[in-house]
């Protein structure tokens, strides 16, 4: 008679029961599974909601995307703003936050691109272990903030169920 699962499949499901009775939850009832909190941008050139990433392009097409880039352009070319150039010293300039540089770069011939966050949920693992090995090994495909994110499966009895019996694979018989 043929076996309904082999012996590397058992051991594998009686690993999985383990997992799934020990992982932390952080809190949640069961059933839980583990997504991936992804981050994506969207980009638009309005700020009347604030933004959470700012790109500042010159007329040469040069791209200014960090804090310290966008200072030292206004630093070493005062002469590309319309407005008094002792404002621009670099002492002041130095202890400008991200909201007044971009005040700066507005009131000139500047294009400025407004990143927003948005938050998705991606994929689906049983466990907290294999989310964060996949993320590990897949980080090049998420933004640097990504994270394993555990959700409630609240109502979901084919899962509630699955998991039910996964977990009885742990038993020596």
């Amino acid at each position: 008679m043929e076996e309904i699962l082999t012996i590397e499949e058992i051991r594998f499901l009686k690993q999985l029961a383990n997992q799934l009775k020990t992982q932390d939850r952080r809190g949640t009832n069961k059933p839980v599974i583990y997504q991936i909190l992804d981050i994506n941008v969207r980009w638009d050139n309005d700020d009347s909601q604030g933004f959470d990433e700012v790109k500042v392009y010159d007329n040469d097409g040069n791209v200014l995307d960090t804090l310290e880039e966008m200072k030292q352009y206004i630093i070493d070319y005062p002469e590309a703003f319309e407005t008094d150039s002792d404002d621009l010293r670099k002492e002041v300039i130095e202890d400008y936050d991200i909201d007044e540089i971009v005040e700066i770069y507005k009131e000139s011939e500047f294009n400025i691109s407004y990143g927003h966050h948005e938050r998705e949920l991606k994929n689906a693992f049983l466990t907290k272990k294999s989310a964060e090995q996949h993320l590990e090994e897949n980080r090049h495909h998420y933004h640097e903030k990504a994270h394993v994110y555990v959700s409630y499966a609240w109502r979901n009895p084919e899962l509630e169920k699955l998991l039910d019996i996964l977990e009885k694979f742990d038993k020596e018989d």
